[in-house]
């Protein structure tokens, strides 16, 4: 995991805070987030997932291995005067005590820190989940193929919890899964 938290420290040196937050289009568009509460956004990078729920009334969590990335997230919630707390972890080192209404976890596998999610879900907790499955590699074929879903992987993952809504390279997102879950 440190070179991968060495690379994305390198990605995004150097890079100045957007103006404003570009939530991932399944986030924005959802009809099953809670309507508030506290949230959690495991790799966070430079936070547009979590200032866009903070300005939406959560309390946001932002998680991830980047110093330099959470850095533009706490710049971004600063400059949309939203509070965001950001926290610098090793994602494969990863715990936490408490529950939350809503966890996001965007563009990002991990599967040990995947079977420790559901247990953070507060009850009726709402769990979304989308990163790269396999027909990502026809696209980027040099990607890790250790960092890419099998296919149906996500329902098997998150099997213990309510689905609401799962798709496999959906027209709008060709190479990413994802999954939408309540606790």
């Amino acid at each position: 995991m440190r070179e991968d938290i060495e690379r994305w420290n390198g990605k995004f040196a150097g890079r100045t805070p957007a103006a404003s937050p570009k939530p991932d289009a399944l986030l924005a568009s959802t009809r099953h987030l809670p309507t508030g509460g506290l949230a959690l956004d495991l790799a966070a990078g430079s936070g547009h997932n979590a200032v866009w729920l903070a300005e939406r009334g959560f309390d946001v969590i932002a998680v991830d291995g980047s110093v330099n990335g959470l850095s533009l997230a706490k710049a971004l919630a600063r400059r949309r005067g939203v509070s965001l707390d950001a926290a610098v972890y090793d994602l494969d080192r990863f715990e936490l005590g408490g529950r939350f209404e809503l966890v996001i976890v965007m563009q990002y596998l991990n599967r040990p820190l995947f079977a420790r999610l559901p247990a953070w879900l507060a009850p009726g907790g709402i769990l979304v989940v989308k990163t790269f499955n396999r027909d990502f590699l026809d696209e980027r074929p040099g990607f890790n193929p250790d960092y890419v879903l099998d296919d149906g992987e996500l329902p098997m993952l998150f099997g213990a919890l309510d689905m609401l809504e799962h798709a496999e390279s959906p027209p709008d997102a060709v190479g990413r899964s994802h999954i939408i879950c309540r606790g």
